[in-house]
């Protein structure tokens, strides 16, 4: 899909400049971006802690968001500018608030607040040893001492010929994720299914091995027309940690091209003279509702 192309092309990016941080260091990461800028003055963000409501209306959710943001401005500006934010968050873009950086400036610390609306659900944590997905729906795992999370990224329905019949089969995929601690905090990901229709005569079941454990995910029903799978997963591990939702924010000079341009994917591709920087993965906490 499209707009999911430009998302992961973002988020490649910026994992791209965090990844480069720690070897080249903070100044060096400076001054990469604003040669990629072409500006002289950069937001780095110090720390960065997010939290969010959210409503259900029918098949989406309304998340407000608040991000709580430390930022460094470096150098500082020589004039004032007004910086647009945008929050991407469960595949969504969403401007939050404008602020003001002023030639003082040096460390500033902003509150973001968004409201996004996407079909992708809340993760939502349950170790039952049988689940019911619904697309792009995240689950938090605890098994013995450890913790995955796991996913389903896809549910499609496809054309399908037995005989001279035409049969429609409905296709799910799913995905786990650990974070190993001992190997560069990365998160480690595996898709665990990869052709698991409605209707096969023999059980569609896959085990991945991760983080010193495994997840077996079982499918047991997928029902495109209703939107969700029901799959038995069993699952063993060793390595704590907290999943959470993440979100990403980038930082944008206003400028005629961010007026001009009405879709506010394209900035980072349209509008990159106006790129100030962008947050490392924001941690979202819900709040209790």
């Amino acid at each position: 899909m499209p707009s999911q192309m430009v998302v992961y092309f973002v988020i490649a990016l910026v994992a791209l400049l965090i990844i480069l941080t720690p070897f080249i260091g903070y100044d060096a990461f400076g001054s990469f971006v604003g040669n990629f800028t072409n500006k002289k003055s950069t937001i780095t963000v110090i720390d960065a802690s997010g939290e969010s409501g959210y409503q259900q209306n029918g098949e989406f959710y309304d998340y407000d968001l608040v991000i709580r943001a430390t930022l460094q401005i470096k150098p500082r500006v020589q004039n004032e500018i007004n910086v647009v934010p945008v929050i991407i968050f469960k595949d969504q873009f969403s401007v939050a608030n404008e602020f003001l950086v002023s030639p003082n400036d040096e460390i500033l610390e902003i509150p973001l607040m968004a409201v996004i609306k996407s079909d992708y659900p809340p993760l939502t944590e349950d170790s039952s040893p049988q689940l019911v997905f619904k697309k792009n729906q995240d689950y938090v795992v605890r098994a013995g001492t450890g913790v995955f999370k796991v996913g389903m990224s896809e549910l499609s329905s496809t054309l399908k010929f037995e005989g001279i019949l035409p049969v429609q089969h409905c296709t799910a995929r799913f995905r786990a994720e650990c974070e190993n601690l001992e190997k560069f905090h990365l998160i480690r990901n595996s898709d665990l299914l990869f052709a698991c229709e409605e209707g096969f005569s023999e059980e569609c079941s896959n085990t991945v091995k991760l983080c010193s454990g495994f997840v077996t995910v079982t499918l047991r029903n997928a029902d495109c027309q209703e939107k969700r799978a029901t799959v038995d997963i069993e699952a063993e591990g060793t390595i704590e940690w907290e999943p959470k939702d993440r979100a990403a924010v980038l930082f944008f000079r206003k400028s005629n091209c961010i007026e001009l341009q009405k879709d506010v994917s394209k900035w980072i591709g349209s509008c990159t003279e106006d790129f100030l920087g962008s947050t490392q993965r924001t941690d979202i906490n819900y709040r209790a509702s």
